[in-house]
């Protein structure tokens, strides 16, 4: 199959390639920024978790990939512990021309706890909350606003993947934006991890 004349152009735009490229390494910079702006939360938090057996608070991973749902993406991971059934993972995905993704991904143990505070309200409400209900923990279609969530959607679900879905704007992009909203997330979710 021929390359349509779009796509051709496209492969030919080398300051397009140029910028994307220098768009993915600033963003990686950026994932670095907020995982150590996260760091001493982490650190400070942690002792008041239901933790999965084997989990290390030290773990993490920036990563990117072309094709999420046909656009690339970039993401940090931490906290980061999976296992083939449990997941217990702080994720912030750039979405490329899709949306800013931070979230709680969680799976195994102690689901019924983390069903309890979410439907308890016990969240600090911000801008963009919302759970993913897709047939896996890696589906990022199915987005609903937390205040539209069916009970009865949490029960039927194998794992929870509650956050933030939030537009791609500069001041969310940038170094201290990014940080800002990762860390800003990651206290309003605490309650779906922590203990009682």
């Amino acid at each position: 199959m021929d390359l349509t004349p779009e796509e051709n152009a496209l492969v030919g735009n080398a300051p397009w390639l140029l910028a994307k490229g220098s768009a993915t390494t600033k963003l990686r910079d950026h994932l670095e920024a907020a995982h150590l702006a996260l760091m001493p939360l982490v650190l400070g938090e942690h002792r008041d978790w239901l933790c999965p057996e084997g989990f290390d608070i030290h773990a993490v991973q920036v990563a990117r990939g072309e094709s999420l749902h046909g656009t690339p993406y970039q993401y940090l991971d931490f906290p980061k512990y999976f296992r083939r059934d449990e997941a217990f993972t702080f994720r912030t995905l750039i979405w490329w021309g899709r949306a800013l993704c931070i979230c709680w991904i969680l799976q195994g143990p102690h689901l019924a706890e983390r069903r309890r505070a979410l439907a308890e309200r016990r969240l600090v409400p911000l801008p963009g909350m919302g759970a993913w209900f897709g047939g896996d923990p890696w589906d990022w279609e199915g987005f609903v606003p937390l205040d539209s969530v069916p009970p009865e959607a949490l029960e039927a679900s194998s794992f929870l993947k509650v956050g933030r879905m939030l537009p791609l704007t500069p001041e969310v992009l940038g170094r201290s934006g990014l940080s800002d909203a990762v860390t800003d997330t990651f206290h309003a979710l605490l309650p779906l991890v922590a203990r009682g």
